[in-house]
């Protein structure tokens, strides 16, 4: 992906038009965080939003990108990108199950392949069975 020269180079890739389906349906959202015992719980729409918001804030600040995707939103600005990623992650959290997923390191990834078939076996049967 071709990059303006100010922005410090970064590995990204973006699938070509025609590598892209015609259309996807979302059906989960997870949102893993580290813990000391596993649990799966699912969040309310809004709530998992604000979460989504938060976390992502978080990686920003933790990696220290924020300023390369401001470069980014620069080099290719839009009327009113910032309210809209807002208002679409929303949407999002509003057409799908949404759970914040416990991970207990020393439980293995066997317990969090498992809480992630439950929180599956909750999404309408075509999914669940086409997952499994």
């Amino acid at each position: 992906m071709p990059f303006p020269e100010e922005a410090k180079e970064k590995w990204l890739f973006r699938p070509t038009d025609d590598d892209l389906p015609e259309r996807v349906k979302p059906a989960v959202l997870f949102l893993p965080r580290f813990a000391p015992r596993r649990y799966l719980r699912q969040l309310a729409p809004d709530l998992a939003a604000e979460k989504v918001i938060a976390i992502n804030g978080l990686v920003r600040e933790l990696d220290d990108y924020n300023w390369y995707a401001s470069a980014l939103n620069m080099t290719w600005p839009r009327t009113g990108q910032a309210a809209q990623r807002v208002a679409v992650l929303g949407q999002l959290c509003r057409t799908v199950l949404c759970f914040e997923l416990g991970i207990d390191r020393s439980a293995g990834v066997e317990a969090v392949v498992e809480d992630i078939l439950t929180a599956l076996a909750q999404c309408p049967r075509p999914l669940a069975e086409s997952r499994r």
